[in-house]
């Protein structure tokens, strides 16, 4: 029986629900915190400004549409941005699946990522598909419905602008304009292909430079006029992940604007199966505006990646080392500089790590670090007296590595456990008298280059904010109904028609619906501090062709299900053949109601036909702290000869403009935050 919208839990669910939480997650309570929630950096490059302007996929947009008088323009601009900021190549793969090893299979798209923040703070590149279904999310926050359309060996994207579906490829990179000079979508290309070979405009259009390719497009669209299902594939992507950044007490961001920070060739990490790091050429990033007249393109551009480090050092000498953790038990103390266990029984302490930037490594034949080994992506290091136990956990505590002894000064490279991620959880179990003296940990992610805050020459305005936020990462593997009912899952709002299957390797389904109404899953998002945000996708299983009435919709409440309020919707159109969809959406809270936890209820209606949820993604965005002091520096080039500028961030500010004189040539090297 469906539980109402409005029924209260009884207070002995409740009083259970809470200590739960309490224990498994939030041990320390709050501290005289010293760190900097969301903080970004902006410049004044016209193309590359970094985070502060590209947070989301609402800001990119905003971005790319300035001074557009209609809504052809901005389609035009948006596509050109998409140009200057991804480009082709292997699509990115992650841990998407329990028990499945990303690297294996290109062509395993189980594994590949359609998360388009991801894409856009880790990777930049994907093959068609991919980044294709990441540009849903920049025309979707432009308010144009998107969706994928298949083409012989190939898929592009179709937009839908001024009464229209128009076609615009960011990945073979190219448009076709009608007589009239408005872009072509698939019915007019159909009708008349001569359109390819009578376009004049300087936009980028096929051929792209490339004869070979542009005569395989031709052939390709003569193909499609002669007929067949072209199918058209709705919501293939979302924006899921946050882009934000939270630094603590003892802690600095170093991004390095290339792939060398760490030395030469031989010490580069990163996340992708390519000889030295992922690498293209023939692309329009890191030229000027996209343009291609005739025979001449700037399309031959040159891109490659960069890296985030973190390293955090936590104070030992005050309580501020409980910024870092999400557990503790009571008996751990400092004491002199250290961190001891002053209670008689064993004493535990997990500290986390979470960023946009998917965790890389140095991989040891300097191409795949997917299924070869690869170091120096996480390392902890630090001195340890007495018994301590350490071991790692990739997905927030639902599984373990084994447990290691740490003896006096210790160094572990933990890489292999926690590559391919985005954050970590580090155990330290105590036995009584135990202590650390020193403790740092070190973690490296890989960065898409064109997300990097980029100076200008001739002097440079940069604007450095704090927006007081922090994520909360809800990812459950929905492997095992017990470990994501007592953790995730608010099992007793679960409606009756919907059954736990369980995901695997081989099942790709965590839950099945049956096609009686609409079935129902609530998820918590519980956080230390107020939740000021959420983000929300869930990936649901679907008939095809789509049957009519199908919908799947995100709410959340903050009042433990009494009230309800929309998050996001898919209603995939009839003529869908996708087999399955993303529904995604985020929310600001509202501060008259503050709370420490969300529900979020995913609802999948296959309309009157079974379906399913594959998996979800839930992050909540909790309040942290007024911002401390930090101080920032810039290294860059011009021509040869190394500048510097170190800026101050006061504390308590949340927003600084610093002014940098930069000359000619300039050539970026890293940007460093240090948290004071």
């Amino acid at each position: 029986m469906r539980i109402a919208d409005g029924e209260i839990r009884s207070e002995k669910f409740l009083l259970a629900t809470v200590l739960l939480l309490a224990m498994e997650l939030f041990g320390p309570g709050r501290v005289n915190a010293v760190e900097i929630g969301d903080i970004t950096i902006q410049t004044d490059h016209g193309d590359y400004p970094g985070e502060g302007a590209f947070q989301t996929p609402e800001d990119c947009v905003a971005w790319a549409t300035r001074g557009c008088r209609n809504d052809h323009e901005r389609a035009i601009a948006i596509f050109k941005w998409l140009l200057k900021h991804q480009w082709h190549l292997m699509s990115p793969q992650e841990w998407c699946q329990p028990d499945r090893q990303p690297g294996h299979k290109n062509t395993d798209y189980e594994m590949v990522v359609y998360d388009a923040n991801r894409g856009r703070f880790s990777y930049g590149y994907g093959l068609c598909g991919t980044v294709h279904a990441w540009n849903e999310a920049y025309w979707q926050a432009a308010g144009f419905p998107a969706r994928r359309r298949a083409f012989p060996g190939h898929s592009n994207s179709e937009v839908f602008v001024d009464g229209r579906w128009r076609m615009f490829d960011t990945d073979m990179a190219g448009i076709v304009l009608n007589d009239d000079g408005s872009v072509a979508g698939y019915d007019e290309i159909i009708r008349d292909t001569s359109l390819l070979t009578r376009q004049k405009s300087s936009l980028p259009l096929y051929p792209f430079a490339w004869p070979e390719d542009f005569r395989t497009m031709q052939r390709g669209w003569e193909q499609v006029a002669a007929g067949g299902d072209w199918y058209a594939l709705y919501h293939g992507g979302y924006a899921g992940q946050p882009g934000v950044v939270h630094l603590r007490s003892g802690e600095t961001l170093t991004r390095f604007a290339h792939p060398d920070g760490f030395g030469d060739v031989s010490k580069r990490r990163f996340w992708h199966q390519q000889k030295d790091g992922p690498f293209r050429v023939w692309t329009f990033a890191n030229q000027d505006e996209p343009y291609h007249k005739e025979d001449d393109s700037n399309c031959r551009g040159r891109t490659r990646y960069g890296n985030a480090l973190f390293e955090y050092r936590p104070p030992l000498s005050d309580d501020l080392w409980q910024e870092g953790v999400v557990r503790s038990s009571s008996g751990i103390s400092t004491k002199e500089g250290r961190l001891i266990n002053s209670s008689s029984k064993e004493a535990t302490v997990i500290f986390e790590h979470f960023s946009p930037y998917v965790i890389c490594g140095d991989p040891i034949d300097d191409t795949d670090p997917m299924l070869g080994r690869c170091t120096d992506g996480m390392v902890v290091q630090g001195e340890a007296s007495g018994r301590v136990l350490v071991s790692i956990s990739s997905d927030q505590g639902q599984s373990w590595s084994s447990d290691e002894t740490l003896t006096d000064r210790f160094r572990m490279d933990w890489t292999e456990q926690v590559k391919g991620h985005y954050g970590w959880w580090v155990r330290c179990r105590f036995a009584p008298g135990a202590s650390i003296a020193s403790l740092q940990f070190a973690t490296t992610g890989q960065m898409c280059e064109s997300i990097y805050p980029r100076l200008s020459e001739n002097g440079s305005e940069v604007t450095i904010r704090a927006g007081g936020r922090a994520v909360v990462p809800v990812l459950p593997k929905l492997a095992d109904e017990t470990a994501t009912t007592n953790r995730f899952e608010h099992a007793a709002l679960r409606s009756s028609n919907v059954k736990f299957a369980g995901r695997s390797a081989e099942q790709r389904f965590a839950y099945r619906s049956s096609g009686r109404g609409a079935g129902q899953i609530v998820f918590r998002i519980p956080a230390r501090t107020e939740l000021v945000g959420i983000s929300a996708a869930a990936r649901y299983g679907l008939r095809v062709p789509t049957p009519e009435g199908a919908r799947f919709q995100l709410e959340y409440s903050m009042d433990e299900g009494r009230n309800w309020s929309s998050l996001g919707e898919s209603t995939p159109p009839v003529d869908n053949e996708f087999s399955s969809g993303w529904v995604y959406g985020a929310s600001k809270m509202d501060h008259r109601q503050p709370s420490n936890e969300a529900l979020v209820r995913v609802s999948l209606n296959g309309g009157g036909y079974p379906t399913g949820l594959i998996t979800t993604e839930l992050y909540g965005l909790r309040r942290t702290a007024a911002s401390s002091a930090a101080t920032v520096t810039w290294s860059w080039f011009e021509g040869e000869q190394s500048r510097t500028h170190t800026a101050d961030l006061p504390a308590g500010s949340d927003s600084h403009v610093e002014y940098i004189a930069t000359g000619q040539q300039v050539r970026d090297d890293f940007v460093r935050i240090t948290v004071r």
